[in-house]
């Protein structure tokens, strides 16, 4: 996993893609769209940790 947004990005991914209006409950498919919305905001608000790992962090001369 490259940071910790990769499975909430993917679970939204596949909630945006089971969204669809519906004729008997019109309200959810709103609810639902909001929902998403206000957890896309959280993630994109959220710091990243830019500080790469030991396997990808660029080897030093001296490195074994």
């Amino acid at each position: 996993m490259s940071n910790s947004r990769e499975i909430p990005l993917l679970d939204l991914a596949r909630r945006v893609q089971r969204l669809s209006p519906d004729r008997r409950d019109p309200e959810r498919y709103h609810a639902e769209k909001s929902e998403i919305a206000a957890e896309l905001r959280r993630l994109a608000s959220t710091p990243i940790n830019h500080t790469p790992s030991a396997a990808a962090r660029p080897r030093q001369f001296g490195d074994n």
